[in-house]
């Protein structure tokens, strides 16, 4: 070919040098920037287009010298145009990497760049003993590579602009121009070769061309720097929102934690006081989470979270704030309430939103919520006091039952700092022996005997005298403090049995009621058989009492806690049978000896015969006769144990008529005012005789 030598050399190694350049510039990014894979391949990519060139500057000074047949001029175009052949794969593979996010097998790479070497290597040898052929050597050697490297780099750049990463931003736009132009390059410099072979002239400006080679490599290489640039600024900007999300909102559930809560309430707070209009605050909980959390374990209990999350957004207008406060605690902000009755309707909705039925770890749940409410400006003017006063109402609403609100008031300081007050003296009252144990005979309806006793706790408090469980018991809960003194109550019980059985009465039983709490200590079976055994009492006299709402929320460690204690010779008793949701599932799950009809039923199973005597109280007040029938409710349940193979006591017997009726349908034992409140022990003992 009849191109000026110096030139051409001068052009091969302008282009290695701008390749070397591209491959340094690639190689200390690829460095920075670890997690990059496509630079360190783009980087091999340009290190070979720099050994092509000046392996093919190389061959072309020996080719001059000594003819392109000489071994030496031979080997020098074999090494470049494999190098030039393997660049393209390194292109290729990582335009892949950068445009899909996958990666190539690597024995599949070294197959795929052997190949690409041997063609490449092939490409060099035609025509090399046919010293006039030189037009057909050049598109052998040159022309097809860059047809190749042209259709790569267009692909290349068509990926790149197509791909995930962000092309509207500059680094990513220069490059893909950069690729398009260099395409452009090469696809000029085959149609160059192409001319020259069929004209047999060359194009007068083609040994130049190389100038423009190295422009374009520069701006690949500046176009790759703004864009790692653009890419490190975005990453930064993606961690500071995401530090700020963390700092405002829960990572459980996503809602707003309790510092962007309050600024949010701080802000409606300022609005509402220059428009002069009202707002309400919400402050609500899920009712026996702990029971669900502990049994069900933490992965439920933070699933339960989440669905509960999920329920209030979706439930809520668009300018209503809905926030997680910590464990189940939540908070609600509902500007622009007017009246009392809107807050009602929201509590409600709120309600019955969590209310829906649930399955968690392969169980249906009904969980309930309870709600304090407070106003602004009528329960406070600052954040902090509305949050306050909402949790105030709360509380009460938790010892009206739960499943229900409160709308604060400002008598409920008064109530709370009593409530504060008690359970300070209840952490006192258990060393200070202020705990005394109450019994109530428990008759067998076919000997009229007393068959057992039930052991009830009272509090003697120094100032307000004696008080009944209803005035301390959720006290107790709540604290954690119903575990001592449940354990207290066991011991105390079966040592007061004991007494009563060496002095004559050998067949009495003790029922003693247990807490979700008591049943979910790990050691609590070890610690009711030292008991059994300090005390000295058969495992057979005591029965331990669980409520229904256990069974509602049980787990698999609890029943095996209950099966241990079966094991252990202790009777197993279902309080306030009927009550819960799940009364044949607790019967068909649990070790029961025995069922216990709540006095609900009871009180009124003669509701065909409902008289004046009825209507008309112990308190003199009038009584509406039941909505539903519990004459049938009181017999079914007796049938049903009596199927079952399991006694029945019913509770809160009164009237002789009430005694007649579980007689016919042969209950087989009763407790109740009508034979004895619950007395003190050295009264019992006197009736036990």
């Amino acid at each position: 070919m009849p191109y000026s030598n110096t030139v051409l050399y001068a052009t091969s190694l302008t282009q290695a040098g701008g390749a070397l350049l591209t491959a340094a510039v690639l190689h200390g990014l690829s460095r920075y920037h670890a997690s990059t894979d496509y630079l360190r391949h783009w980087t091999r990519s340009w290190l070979a287009l720099a050994v092509h060139l000046l392996y093919g500057a190389g061959a072309s000074v020996l080719a001059d010298a000594y003819g392109p047949a000489h071994p030496a001029a031979i080997a020098f175009a074999a090494v470049a145009a494999a190098a030039g052949y393997v660049q393209i794969g390194w292109l290729l593979l990582g335009a892949y990497e950068l445009t899909t996010g996958g990666t190539v097998a690597r024995h599949s790479g070294q197959r795929i760049f052997i190949a690409l070497a041997l063609i490449g290597a092939a490409t060099s040898v035609p025509f090399v003993w046919d010293p006039a052929a030189d037009g057909e050597r050049f598109v052998f050697r040159v022309g097809i590579r860059a047809a190749t490297v042209g259709t790569s780099f267009f692909a290349a750049a068509y990926g790149i602009w197509h791909s995930h990463v962000r092309a509207h931003e500059l680094g990513p736009r220069l490059v893909s121009a950069a690729f398009v132009a260099y395409a452009v390059e090469q696809l000029h410099l085959f149609a160059l070769g192409a001319i020259t072979l069929g004209t047999g002239r060359p194009v007068s400006y083609a040994d130049y061309v190389g100038m423009v080679d190295f422009l374009i490599q520069f701006a690949i290489g500046l176009g790759l720097v703004i864009w790692l640039l653009e890419a490190e600024r975005q990453v930064a900007a993606t961690a500071a929102a995401q530090v700020e999300r963390l700092a405002y909102h829960d990572v459980l559930t996503g809602l707003p934690n309790r510092q962007l809560f309050l600024d949010r309430l701080r802000l409606a707070i300022a609005h509402a006081r220059r428009a002069g209009t009202k707002l309400a605050i919400f402050y609500f909980d899920l009712d026996r989470f702990k029971t669900i959390n502990d049994s069900l374990g933490h992965r439920a209990g933070d699933r339960l979270l989440q669905i509960v999350g999920e329920r209030l957004t979706n439930l809520l207008r668009a300018e209503d704030t809905v926030a997680r406060l910590g464990g189940d605690e939540f908070t609600l902000l509902s500007p622009f309430v007017e009246h009392v009755e809107d807050a009602v309707a929201i509590a409600r909705r709120v309600r019955e939103a969590v209310k829906a039925p649930l399955t968690l770890e392969g169980r249906e749940l009904f969980v309930t919520t309870s709600l304090g409410i407070s106003f602004y400006p009528d329960d406070g003017d600052d954040a902090e006091m509305l949050l306050k006063h909402a949790d105030v109402a709360l509380y009460r609403a938790k010892a009206a039952g739960r499943d229900t609100f409160e709308l604060y008031t400002a008598s409920m300081n008064a109530q709370a700092l009593e409530q504060l007050v008690l359970e300070s003296s209840l952490r006192r009252a258990l060393e200070n022996g202020e705990l005394v144990m109450h019994y109530q005979p428990i008759i067998s309806l076919d000997s009229g005997r007393i068959s057992g006793v039930e052991a009830l706790l009272r509090w003697h408090h120094p100032e307000l005298g004696l008080l009944g469980p209803d005035n301390f018991i959720f006290l107790a809960e709540v604290t954690g403090l119903i575990v001592p003194i449940g354990e207290w109550v066991l011991r105390d019980a079966c040592t007061q049995l004991r007494r009563w059985q060496l002095a004559g009465r050998r067949d009495l039983r003790t029922a003693v009621n247990l807490s979700v709490r008591q049943l979910q200590q790990s050691n609590f079976v070890n610690r009711v058989a030292r008991v059994i055994d300090e005390t000295g009492i058969a495992p057979q006299c005591l029965e331990l009492e669980i409520t229904e709402s256990i069974a509602m929320h049980t787990a698999d460690g609890t029943l095996e806690t209950l099966r241990d204690l079966k094991r252990l010779g202790v009777r197993i008793s279902v309080d306030d049978f009927g009550t819960g949701y799940s009364s044949l599932s607790a019967l068909r799950l649990f070790p029961v000896d025995a069922l216990k009809i709540d006095r609900s039923f009871v009180r009124d199973v003669l509701v065909r015969d409902y008289s004046v005597r009825d209507a008309l109280g112990e308190d003199g007040g009038v009584r509406a006769p039941p909505a539903v029938d519990n004459t049938a409710i009181a017999t079914a349940v007796i049938a049903l144990a009596h199927s079952l193979n399991l006694d029945v006591v019913a509770e809160g017997v009164e009237t002789d008529r009430q005694l007649d009726f579980l007689r016919e349908r042969q209950c087989d034992a009763w407790q109740g005012y009508l034979y004895s409140r619950p007395l003190p022990a050295d009264a019992m003992e006197r009736i036990l005789g």
